[in-house]
């Protein structure tokens, strides 16, 4: 005759401050997207704003060779409103 044992395994109690621990991964998780999208967005501002200025910087110099080269200065105009238009 064969035997089989079943055995029920002993019910195991929750760690003392699992909850606590479980929430406080939780905040600093959520802490860290929302940090990780603002350094995101501040750098998105800061190249959006070196674009800028790099095509201030560009018009400035088509205005100062419009009188001389009147074409070139077109081409810087262009140039500029194109570089402008990537940070868009």
């Amino acid at each position: 005759m064969t035997y089989s044992t079943i055995q029920t395994p002993i019910p195991v109690a929750t760690p003392r401050g699992a909850f606590f621990f479980a929430w406080l991964l939780l905040k600093v998780s959520r802490w860290a997207d929302a940090w990780t999208v603002a350094r995101e967005q501040r750098n998105q501002r800061q190249r959006e704003t070196a674009l800028f200025k790099e095509a201030n910087q560009l018009r400035a110099y088509a205005a100062s060779v419009s009188r001389s080269d009147p074409s070139f200065a077109g081409d810087l105009f262009a140039a500029a409103d194109r570089h402008e238009a990537e940070a868009r």
